[in-house]
Formats: C-alpha cells, sequence, structure tokens
C-alpha cells in the first residue's frame, strides 16, 4: 500500500490548485500524519474484506487526474484554432 504516494499526489494538487508551495513545518506534520495514516490502513487491511490498497491506489490515479484536469484548465493552448476546416 502505498500511502505516500496519495500523500504526495494530494500535496500536488494543492500546489497545482493553490499556487503556494507547502511550508517545511506543514510538511512534517503532513509525514506523521501520513505515518499514522499508513498504520491505520494496514489495521483496516487485515480486518475487512475489501482491498484497501486497490482503494488508496485508485484514490492516487484521481488525485493525478484531478491535477491534470487542473494544469489543462490553467494552461492556455498555444496553438488553438477559432475554426477547423479548411477552404
Amino acid at each position: 500500500m502505498n500511502t505516500q504516494a496519495l500523500i504526495t499526489a494530494g500535496e500536488t494538487v494543492f500546489k497545482t490548485v493553490s499556487g503556494k508551495t507547502i511550508s517545511a513545518s506543514l510538511e512534517s506534520n503532513i509525514a506523521d500524519v501520513g505515518s499514522l495514516v499508513t498504520v491505520g490502513l494496514s489495521l483496516l487491511e487485515r480486518n475487512t474484506e475489501f482491498n484497501v490498497s486497490g482503494v488508496v491506489d485508485g484514490l492516487t490515479q484521481i488525485l493525478s487526474g484531478v491535477n491534470t484536469t487542473v494544469q489543462a484548465a490553467k494552461t492556455k493552448a498555444v496553438n488553438a484554432s477559432a475554426s477547423t476546416g479548411g477552404a
């Protein structure tokens, strides 16, 4: 289970949306909470009938997709044309 990838994807979305970087002290707090979440999810995975790792991986992919979408929305297309077709 790669909870660090999930945390990193969340941080990336934050940076893309806000345009700000995360401070060192907040980064440290996120790492601490991430460790607790990893332990909690590991316990959950052992005691449930569903694939917790798959859920974490899926959420990571969703956040990566959200980040890509936000980046595209913030970027002006260089070669966009007003019309398609030719004369």
